[in-house]
Parts: C-alpha cells; structure tokens; sequence
C-alpha cells in the first residue's frame, strides 16, 4: 500500500531576524555535560525537550541553530530528521539532517481497487499544542465592567434548570440582532493580586460553555443553543467568540528585556500544587511588559529555619530556590496564564517568577 506523507504547514523555527531581539549572554549558551552528538526526533517530542538534550537553558537553541539553504522549507522539523551537534569556530551549531529520499524505479504493476491511506505527518512544535489549545479554547478573562454590560440568559425554555444543544434561552441586556451569534461564558473565578496593595481586582475567568443564535429581538431576545460544551445556566453571559486557531508558531521562547517579575496567583485544575504541562496564573500582564512566548524561572523564597548549633544566633533564612521554568501563553492587561516546562519541585501558590540567570 502506498503512502504519501503530506507537509503540514506549521512551526517556523526562528530565524536570525528573531535572534536580534533575543537577550543574549556574552559566553554564550553552555552545552549540558551528556549532551547527544546526534538525535533522530521522535512522534510527541517538542522543540523545548530536542533542546534541553543539548543545552542547560533550552530557550536559547536559536543562537546556535543553523538552517541548510540546499534543503526546501530547512525551518520546519519532523518525526525521523536528525538534530546534529557540530563545532565552527569552536562554537557550538545544531542542524538538521533530513531522511534520503528514494526515487523507486518505475514498473508494471496489476491494478485493483484499494483504499487510499494518506499519513499527516505534523511538524514539531515548540509547546504540547493540545494541552494549551485543550485550555485556551474554553477559558478567557474578562473585565468585571465588560462582563457587567454583556446580555445575559434571563430564562431557559420550557422551565428547564439547565440547557443543551437545540434548547431555547431567552435573553436580556446589551444589543442583540437576529442572527447574531455569541458564545455562551459561565463567569468564574475573580482573581485579585494578593501581593499588591489593596488586593486589585485583575480579571473575571469565564468558561465557555454554548454557542447560541438569536433567532428573534425582543425584550427578551430569544436565542437556540447551537453547540453545547457542557450546561448553560441562568446568569450566563453571551459574548462575542474571541477564540482563534492556535499554531506552533505562537509559542516561540524568548526572554524579556523588561525587568519583570512577580508572583503565582493561582493553579489552574490543581488544588495546591503544580508540575510539568499545567497551567498557572500570573499577577502580571501585558501592562507590565509580559508577551505570548516570555520565559521565566520559579523560585521558591528560602525557609526560615531555627540556627540550633551552639553558635547559633537566632532564626535564619535559606537562599531561594529555583524550581522551575514557565512560558506565558496568554496575556492580558493585568494577569497572564503560563504553561509550567519544568518542574524540579511542586510548584506552588505564592511562589515568584523572575528573567531567567
């Protein structure tokens, strides 16, 4: 049976325009001590996993990266290229080796009908694009004052309590027209900034959970549910559908040259603690600098401990420890939500995020 590998369009490994912007270290990028001279990539491997086999600090594989002009489309990597490790100049270069590509010879063949079989092969991504995409397509946040000004699910029909796909709503507040079409968004959470003075109100988390039409104006308007992710209550919120595909090259690691740093707010779908491919909260966002793709460490503040030695002198704090890496992957004005890379610990509420050394 013949296969035929289809091309993906997809990430863009960048290029020396996006090194301009990079913040980059005079002595350059150290090479882990067991670093592999060779690497065939693998299905479910990730850009950011390929390069912390070969560097301490993974982010930083576009300084040593070099494309083959003599290869079509040398940025996109797949399943079976090879990551190879050279030297020039003494310093350290990663390129890729593509898989040799046999010509077969022509011949006769028999021919029978037979069903096609098309292979996808999908280009390496720099992040897990199903764990972020599985959260960023249901989850938003708004303002308290934006949430307050929507129109609202007034009623359900025929005197449910709750409502599915093809249920009627009834609807109330804002402008409506018919034919419009909204999503339908439970308000959540209302993350506030423990670490600042006064405790400000960042954001209200809302949940997508319907998609509706209004089919007739009125006051109420009367709406039909046309998609349901899960059930649509009284209270709930029709905004306006603020989602859009994701693609690899959304999420490309580079460090700020902002000096930015902050606090763990909040665990998304952890009850205290966080590790590798979750999600957390930032007190800090596109206000303060933060973009899709930043990098930042986590560290955990020292434990003040009891010096109990005969020399002792009273209470002592431990130094801070690092205990992680984080990329943010959706700003807002004043919050952000970050993808945990790493952990070497639990990370935890109340833990800080600072430019990584």
């Amino acid at each position: 049976m013949k296969v035929r590998r289809i091309i993906v369009a997809g990430l863009l490994v960048p290029c020396l325009s996006f090194l301009v912007n990079q913040t980059v270290l005079a002595e350059g990028p150290a090479l882990k001590s067991d670093h592999p001279e060779r690497y065939v990539i693998k299905k479910g491997d990730t850009l950011w996993d390929i390069a912390g086999r070969f560097l301490e600090s993974p982010w930083r594989w576009p300084e040593i990266w070099d494309v083959n002009p003599d290869i079509k489309n040398p940025h996109l990597i797949y399943p079976g290229d090879v990551v190879v490790l050279t030297f020039v100049d003494g310093k350290p270069v990663l390129t890729i080796e593509k898989p040799v590509k046999v010509e077969r010879t022509r011949a006769t063949v028999k021919l029978s009908p037979k069903v096609r079989v098309e292979q996808v092969t999908r280009p390496v991504a720099t992040i897990p694009l199903n764990v972020v995409e599985k959260f960023l397509s249901r989850v938003q946040v708004i303002s308290r004052e934006d949430l307050r000004k929507s129109p609202y699910v007034v009623a359900l029909g025929e005197h449910h309590i709750v409502s599915g796909m093809s249920d009627r709503i009834y609807v109330k507040g804002g402008h409506v027209s018919k034919n419009d079409v909204f999503m339908v968004a439970h308000p959540g959470k209302v993350y506030k900034d423990p670490y600042s003075m006064g405790s400000p109100e960042l954001g209200v988390e809302i949940t997508y959970v319907a998609k509706a039409r209004i089919e007739e104006e009125g006051d109420p308007a009367t709406g039909l549910l046309t998609e349901s992710f899960r059930e649509t209550l009284r209270g709930d919120r029709l905004l306006k559908d603020r989602r859009r595909n994701l693609n690899a090259g959304d999420f490309v690691p580079r460090v700020t040259d902002k000096p930015v740093s902050g606090r763990i707010i909040s665990l998304v779908d952890a009850m205290a603690m966080s590790g590798q491919y979750q999600v957390i909260v930032l007190n800090r966002g596109s206000q303060q600098g933060l973009e899709v793709g930043h990098i930042f460490s986590v560290k955990k503040k020292g434990e003040e401990i009891e010096d109990v030695t005969a020399n002792g002198r009273g209470r002592i704090t431990l130094p801070d420890e690092k205990v992680g890496m984080i990329m943010v992957v959706r700003a807002y004005p004043r919050m952000s939500y970050a993808l945990v890379l790493e952990s070497s610990k639990d990370i935890n509420v109340g833990d800080y995020f600072v430019r990584p050394e």
